[in-house]
């Protein structure tokens, strides 16, 4: 499964203790940003990243439904997530990095 938070959302309380639900919905995206349009446009709940949600939960544009816990959007713990320019040259370094990925 290529990404498993479309079905089953994991989440560590203040404890880290795990629990996992599984979620469905009608939409789904390949865009970070597309859940946050999403859901200021008033369709639903979805995992996002704090540095894409801080701004709209500060001015409450947002409401953070599981304060006293952390999403986890992966099946292991650690994860890297790239964002890429769509084009047709990117710079060595960025290739060296992504290529073990």
């Amino acid at each position: 499964m290529c990404c498993p938070y479309r079905s089953l959302w994991r989440f560590r309380d203040l404890v880290r203790t795990l629990t996992e639900a599984a979620v469905n919905g009608p939409l789904i995206v390949s865009s970070v940003l597309a859940p946050r349009q999403a859901m200021l446009a008033g369709l639903g709940s979805a995992p996002l990243p704090s540095w894409l949600a801080g701004l709209d939960l500060g001015v409450r544009r947002l409401i953070d439904l599981f304060h006293d816990h952390a999403c986890i959007a992966t099946l292991v713990e650690t994860a890297v997530w790239t964002l890429c320019a769509s084009c047709c040259y990117l710079p060595l370094k960025t290739l060296v990095f992504l290529d073990p990925l």
